[in-house]
């Protein structure tokens, strides 16, 4: 009986020493990172060590990732954004060391993925001006130019379709003007461009802006916010859009006091925004964005040759003026793009050095330098960084 007792006490030990033995169980889950601020941008460069390539590359603060591309083909970029925790990058490359042809294409997380055209031909992203990238109804949205006429790709789940953009009733038929513009707002894509018609008053073609907003249904409004008769001609630079207002920047060439007087300009949804403030020193606005509290932040370049960022309200009053701060040691700074909205600023813009300095690359954000190099050996002259982006990441 003692015997019994003691057995089933010692089985009772055993388990109890057992009892915290948790090995065959799950791990307990890693800590959740915090989100933190990042800033994203992309450009490409000539690379004069390897029979002149152009290369593309994009950043996550200062680290760069190369994008996809085999040894003799040249790549060029237009626009980055985050899609589904991906960095997503838009561009072309060309299928050979030529630039004969090139493919619309999109890399995410740098591996390439080719885009759609239908048999028709592309017009390179490195004619084209401030294409750029958006993010909307869970799709990726890409602006192009194909069969000489806009349009936009729309990419759900690896599958991409192009929606073409149409123009007004009084389009003259010619083939497309070489910028178009996106952002989005309120869940809605806005494109801007610009459309050639003739006008009766001046008895001529004329360009004149144009901008689509398309719903996640793929429907399609256009507006054509320039009817003033003293317009003669203009040029669509960027976009941007808070709630329900829409701003496109430009030059718009007006006729006062019989004389041809070019201007820079931003155009809304019931024609052009009247400046309350000086624009003879500004030689046309670069870019464009709206901040949460409604305000429009423009990228000019004055005539001077400087950059400087007008900060004006809704209403076109100027609020405050700022020119780009110089980097230790630069001799000027010459903004490309920018980003404004509730993480706060960044600001891409390369800086020349007095020489034999190169010039060099950096991101401003929220008025901290970040240094932005290349892998390879570049020449001054030939590189473009062409988007940036303020976001929220891992």
């Amino acid at each position: 009986m003692a015997y019994v007792k003691n057995t089933v006490l010692a089985i009772c030990l055993l388990l109890a020493a057992c009892r915290k033995d948790y090995s065959f169980e799950k791990p307990p889950p890693p800590p959740v990172q915090p989100l933190t601020v990042k800033v994203l941008t992309t450009a490409y460069a000539e690379d004069i060590t390897a029979a002149r390539i152009y290369k593309s590359v994009y950043w996550i603060d200062s680290t760069l990732y190369p994008l996809e591309a085999m040894a003799n083909q040249h790549t060029f970029t237009q626009g980055i954004a985050i899609y589904n925790n991906q960095v997503v990058v838009a561009g072309c490359y060309t299928p050979d060391i030529s630039f004969n042809s090139a493919i619309p294409c999109y890399w995410l997380d740098g591996k390439r993925y080719d885009l759609p055209t239908n048999g028709r031909t592309y017009r390179p992203s490195w004619l084209i001006e401030n294409l750029g990238i958006a993010i909307a109804h869970n799709s990726i949205y890409i602006p192009g130019i194909v069969g000489g006429k806009p349009v936009v790709w729309k990419i759900n789940n690896g599958k991409a379709q192009i929606v073409p953009l149409s123009y007004p009733k009084n389009w003259d038929g010619s083939n497309s003007y070489p910028y178009i513009n996106i952002t989005v707002s309120n869940n809605t894509i806005l494109l801007s461009s610009m459309y050639p018609n003739f006008s009766t008053i001046q008895n001529q073609q004329i360009w004149s802006p144009v901008f689509w907003e398309i719903d996640a249904q793929n429907n399609i409004t256009t507006t054509t916010p320039e009817n003033a008769p003293n317009y003669t001609s203009g040029a669509v630079r960027g976009c941007a859009s808070f709630g329900n207002n829409i701003y496109i920047i430009g030059l718009c060439v007006l006729i006062i006091n019989n004389n041809n007087v070019l201007n820079p300009c931003i155009w809304t949804r019931e024609g052009r925004l009247p400046l309350a403030f000086p624009v003879n020193d500004i030689d046309e606005f670069i870019d464009v964005e709206v901040d949460n509290n409604g305000n429009i932040h423009v990228l000019a370049e004055m005539k001077s040759g400087s950059r400087q960022i007008y900060t004006i309200n809704p209403q076109g009053q100027l609020i405050s003026k700022t020119a780009i701060p110089l980097a230790a040691g630069a001799a000027g700074g010459y903004g490309t793009c920018m980003s404004v909205n509730q993480h706060g600023n960044a600001l891409a813009v390369f800086y020349t050095y007095p020489l034999p300095r190169k010039t060099e690359l950096f991101a401003i954000k929220n008025n901290i330098f970040i240094p932005l190099r290349f892998n390879f050996q570049h020449s001054n002259a030939v590189y473009r960084i062409t988007d940036i982006k303020l976001v929220q990441m891992q």
